[in-house]
């Protein structure tokens, strides 16, 4: 009982840290910190309250790659991983858990009432993560065709591959999106040292976007082949877009299907009730 309200009380004073930091902000600015902790200060309070009690925690979370690239590609800060996410989830289960404590009484709820929105607590934020990774590739793969579009232009005016993918990128760093921060870690692997093919590498193992996968491929095929980049990521781009847009043919083609289930168990029985529910009470009248 005593690390649950630990934990209760230690989101609380994330909310209220969120408050002063606002108020605080003109005098820290003229400090100097990293890009990790400038995204860290940028992050909502539940994230520093997760990364602040994830060494609590940590030894009982098993490494998990996967997790750590999804929850970067979302936009959390690289100091968030796996025991922070875990520390997350029993936060939000423990919110829930003393939320319903206080309000089940005047709601009629029972314990086990609350104890299963306890339980559904703790999946939630799996469900957020899965959403907002298909927004974020959606959103990289919708952007990805005019990122290379940028690069090929770049590479046929004369600038090297790093200099075009740190141009094109810069174009995209305003919307802090997925394919910014993919783009960024890319760039940032080219000017530390990596050749082109390792590099590229990195990057078709480390996404889990097909649009950027499918770059990263041609990329290493172009370097393997000698053949012109620029044609190949032009190529790359349209290629793309084709892609996309059979893949918005087949919703287009999906949806008449997925509105027959609405239609018949929704509209159809309401609009029989209101055209005959007259008939049929004159008809029983006239009968009677």
């Amino acid at each position: 009982m005593f690390i649950a309200y630990l934990f209760f009380f230690l989101f609380l004073f994330g909310l209220l840290f969120e408050r002063l930091r606002s108020v605080l902000s003109p005098w820290l600015s003229g400090l100097d910190v990293s890009r990790s902790a400038r995204q860290l200060g940028r992050s909502p309070a539940w994230v520093r309250v997760s990364i602040f009690l994830a060494p609590l925690v940590s030894r009982f979370v098993k490494s998990d790659p996967e997790l750590r690239q999804r929850l970067l590609m979302v936009g959390l800060p690289p100091t968030y991983r796996e025991d922070g996410f875990a520390v997350t989830r029993v936060m939000s289960t423990l919110i829930v858990f003393f939320v319903g404590a206080l309000l089940g009484s005047p709601l009629g709820w029972s314990f086990w009432n609350v104890l299963s929105f306890s339980a559904l607590a703790f999946f939630f934020p799996i469900l957020v993560l899965r959403v907002a990774i298909q927004r974020s590739i959606n959103a990289l793969e919708r952007d990805l065709p005019v990122f290379l579009d940028g690069v090929a232009i770049s590479l046929a005016g004369g600038y090297g591959l790093t200099s075009a993918l740190s141009l094109s990128t810069e174009q995209f760093s305003a919307r802090d999106s997925s394919l910014s921060l993919s783009m960024t870690r890319l760039v940032s692997d080219l000017r530390s040292g990596y050749d082109k093919e390792s590099a590229f590498k990195r990057l078709r193992d480390q996404t889990i976007s097909e649009g950027l996968r499918r770059f990263a491929v041609a990329c290493l095929t172009s370097e393997a082949g000698g053949s012109d980049l620029s044609r190949v990521i032009e190529q790359q781009a349209k290629s793309l877009r084709r892609l996309r847009l059979s893949q918005m043919e087949r919703r287009a083609m999906e949806a008449p299907v997925k509105m027959l289930a609405p239609l018949v168990l929704c509209i159809f029985p309401s609009t029989f009730v209101i055209v005959l529910a007259p008939l049929l009470r004159g008809l029983s009248s006239v009968f009677s």
